[in-house]
């Protein structure tokens, strides 16, 4: 007598889970087209140019954007730092972290200015007098890097950006930033 009453209970709630089920499914697989776009520009790029010897580097970056950039670049070697020779010009600023040395430029490049020079040499001979590998065996890698440089107003100093030294950013010249003028 009871399955007989529950009968049509059952039929009715399963009626309306049909019911708000294809609703569900209806409004969760429709879907509309967006056409149309916006160019998002973020301002900041900088260019390598590491000469065309693969063997010896003659390094400058130049900022092609248009904002001020921070630079810095690491001289790598696949070989111990022994066979190289760097000579960096004037502006760069040395400094050793986690074992690579990245040097990092004393100003904040405005747009269209370039570097002064980071050359990378292949020594002849190892500096305990034997004779270096084959050529062939070494190998230069230069790793550049370029973050905006954004000024603080209030503390008078640029932005420390991700996983750079702070001290060597305090050394950076921010140089005038151009006031752009709103519409």
């Amino acid at each position: 007598m009871m399955n007989r009453k529950m009968i049509p209970a059952v039929l009715a709630l399963v009626l309306c889970l049909s019911v708000t089920i294809g609703g569900a499914m209806a409004y969760f697989t429709d879907y509309e087209d967006a056409y149309g776009g916006a160019e998002l520009e973020l301002g900041g790029q900088t260019e390598i140019e590491e000469g065309s010897d693969e063997r010896n580097k003659h390094i400058v970056v130049s900022n092609t954007g248009d904002t001020h950039m921070l630079v810095r670049v690491a001289v790598l070697g696949n070989e111990a730092e022994q066979f190289m020779d760097v000579t960096v010009g004037a502006g760069w600023l040395p400094s050793q972290e986690n074992g690579i040395t990245f040097y990092y430029y004393n100003k904040a490049l405005a747009p269209g200015e370039k570097t002064s020079a980071i050359d990378a040499v292949l020594k002849a001979e190892w500096t305990n007098g034997n004779a270096r590998p084959e050529l062939n065996d070494l190998e230069i890698t230069v790793v550049h890097e370029s973050r905006q440089a954004i000024f603080n107003s209030e503390t008078q100093q640029l932005a420390v950006p991700d996983g750079w030294n702070a001290n060597m950013v305090a050394q950076i010249t921010p140089q005038a930033h151009p006031q752009k003028k709103q519409a």
